[in-house]
């Protein structure tokens, strides 16, 4: 969380826009376990799921599997996710 807070910070510093729009500024113990719920629906076993958490946190959502993509682009679940978290609705 707090590398995702620095490669932000220095973005800023050095005028880039951020790479990936649909990306929240971190993710903390709340929406992370949310994201996991989420994400456990399309992925069984829990050790992959937790990787693709990770994956999401390090480079957001183009960073996931596609599998794990293609999913949530049609999960409400996950537009909610997004919606609260991501876009701040």
């Amino acid at each position: 969380m707090e590398k995702q807070i620095l490669k932000e910070r220095f973005q800023q510093l050095a005028g880039i826009k951020p790479l990936y729009e649909n990306t929240p500024t971190f993710l903390d113990d709340q929406n992370a376990d949310e994201l996991l719920n989420i994400i456990l629906k399309y992925v069984k076993d829990p050790d992959d799921a937790e990787a693709e958490v990770q994956r999401y946190d390090d480079g957001g959502f183009d960073n996931m599997s596609d599998m794990v993509t293609t999913n949530l682009l049609q999960d409400p679940e996950f537009k909610a996710w997004e919606d609260k978290y991501v876009h701040g609705k």
